[in-house]
């Protein structure tokens, strides 16, 4: 297949794309339109070292996918996942980054793979799971929120000229100044305005939690000895740093959590 056609068959992919000719953009669509891309850069600016390699874009394009083949035992072709097991492919941020690939001048042109490339990093090709939904995070100076499965962009704090701040499933952009006595919570960080300046108190390294218009207050659900331990059904809990951590099952082994001593459990046997 001529560069010429394979260049109309991936615009044509695009375009039906962005007109709702298909339902989602795919990895492998992804994938072969950031090759000839690549390739398309890379002879106009390096073709000495491109036509050392590469007899035409076309041939370019067809080495990558057998390069990238990660079964090339049988006549199909597949590709590894683009994202990690810990991420989640975005189809739109993906139709960027390939369009970012064409994109420029060759001034600052470098020859990357294309699943760890700039312009992937750059667009969030790959999306960060999460489950915790309504949880906030600072990223780069932007505030984002858990959707249930990926963090979504809920503030750029630069464009106000904020500092993001995060605590405990907490995040927010936080001005530079302030007046009065203002006081405020993000999580466990309590804000008391001295000087016109934020002033910060981490509640949590006394085991507290924040509560607005009170400052620091006690967790109901804190512990206060690191160590400590307790039972919860078969399960056992030891307190670190303030929290209850589930550390055992004693059911994993057919037995129950007992209280042995003061703070201080034991899976043994009997009736569970």
């Amino acid at each position: 297949m001529t560069y010429k056609v394979l260049k109309v068959l991936s615009i044509l992919t695009l375009l039906l794309s962005a007109c709702g000719g298909k339902e989602s953009y795919t990895e492998k669509e992804y994938l072969e339109d950031a090759f000839l891309a690549t390739c398309t850069k890379y002879q106009k600016c390096d073709n000495t070292a491109f036509s050392n390699k590469f007899s035409s874009i076309g041939d370019c394009v067809e080495n990558y996918k057998k390069e990238k083949d990660s079964n090339s035992g049988d006549d199909a072709i597949t590709y590894r996942p683009v994202c990690g097991s810990d991420y989640m492919f975005d189809p739109d941020a993906a139709k960027r980054a390939a369009a970012c690939l064409s994109a420029g001048d060759c001034q600052f042109w470098d020859l990357e793979d294309v699943y760890s490339s700039t312009c992937a990093y750059l667009e969030e090709v790959c999306l960060e799971r999460c489950s915790n939904k309504g949880e906030k995070k600072c990223a780069n100076n932007v505030v984002r929120e858990c959707n249930g499965q990926t963090w979504e962009e809920k503030e750029d704090c630069d464009l106000t000229d904020k500092e993001c701040l995060q605590s405990a499933g907490a995040a927010e952009c936080l001005p530079p100044s302030c007046t009065g006595d203002e006081m405020k919570c993000v999580g466990r960080l309590l804000l008391e305005c001295k000087d016109t300046v934020f002033e910060q108190t981490d509640c949590g390294e006394t085991c507290n939690t924040c509560a607005t218009g009170k400052g620091c207050v006690p967790r109901d659900d804190a512990c206060l000895t690191d160590g400590q331990m307790k039972c919860e059904g078969t399960k056992v809990f030891q307190c670190v740093e303030c929290d209850w951590a589930d550390i055992w099952d004693c059911a994993t082994q057919g037995q129950r959590c007992v209280l042995v001593g003061e703070n201080v459990v034991a899976c043994e046997n009997g009736p569970l």
